[in-house]
C-alpha cells in the first residue's frame, strides 16, 4: 500500500485528479486505486480522494457514509492481493500521533510505504492563506499567519515525518514541491515505483 499523507498545497489536488482520470491504465500496471473511501462531487466540487479515512480517524469533518469506512478499504485491498494499492488523501497532515497509531493498526496486515511531500514553510503558509481566503471569510492577514506559526504543528516537517515513520517501520519517502514542479504525477508515481510506461 502506497500511502500519500500530504502536505495541502503541494499539488495534491492535480494528483487526485490524475489518479481519478487514470484508475484503468494504473490497474492495467498492478495499481489498483480503491474506490473504498474515495469520496467524489461533494456540494457539486470535486472532493476525490481517500477522505473518508482521515475524516473518519481525525474526526474534523463528518465522514459520508456513501462513499464507504476505513473497513471497507481494508477489505478492498485485502480482495485484490495481487496489486500494489494508492491510497492517497492529503487530509492525512492533520493526523496526530494517536491517530496515525490508529491507522497503522487498522493496515497492520499490509506492507505500508508512506509518501510524503513537503513545501518550503513560508511558501506554504501563503498559498495555504491564499486557499483559505477563496473559500471562508477573511480576516486580518497578520492574526492569520501569528495564528499559523503559533498552532499549526505541520510547520514542524521533522515532527511530521518522523510521526508517520515511526509506526510503518520507517518506510516512507519524502519529496519536495519546489523540486517536483511542472511533473508532480510523475514525481508521486516514481514514489510508487511505478514503470515508466
Amino acid at each position: 500500500v502506497h500511502l500519500f499523507v500530504g502536505l495541502h498545497k503541494t499539488g495534491s489536488s492535480a494528483i487526485r485528479l490524475m489518479l481519478d482520470f487514470h484508475a484503468t491504465l494504473l490497474d492495467c500496471h498492478g495499481f489498483h486505486l480503491p474506490r473504498a473511501a474515495w469520496t467524489r462531487y461533494i456540494n457539486r466540487f470535486w472532493n476525490g480522494g481517500h477522505n473518508n479515512v482521515p475524516w473518519e480517524i481525525c474526526g474534523h469533518h463528518p465522514v459520508l457514509p456513501e462513499f464507504g469506512t476505513l473497513s471497507d478499504l481494508v477489505a478492498e485491498i485485502a480482495a485484490l492481493p495481487e496489486h500494489q494499492h494508492i491510497v492517497f488523501s492529503e487530509d492525512l497532515d492533520y493526523a496526530n500521533g494517536a491517530q496515525v497509531d490508529a491507522l497503522a493498526h487498522a493496515l497492520r496486515m499490509f506492507d505500508v510505504r508512506i509518501i510524503v511531500f513537503l513545501r518550503n514553510q513560508a511558501d506554504w503558509l501563503q498559498s495555504l492563506y491564499t486557499e483559505e481566503h477563496k473559500w471562508f471569510t477573511p480576516e486580518p492577514s497578520a492574526d492569520w499567519f501569528l495564528d499559523r506559526v503559533t498552532h499549526d504543528r505541520r510547520l514542524h516537517l521533522d515532527a511530521l515525518c518522523v510521526r508517520w515513520a515511526r509506526p510503518f517501520g520507517q518506510r516512507i519517502t519524502i519529496r519536495l514541491y519546489e523540486n517536483m514542479r511542472g511533473h508532480l504525477f510523475d514525481a508521486f508515481l516514481e514514489c510508487c515505483g511505478a514503470p515508466d510506461e
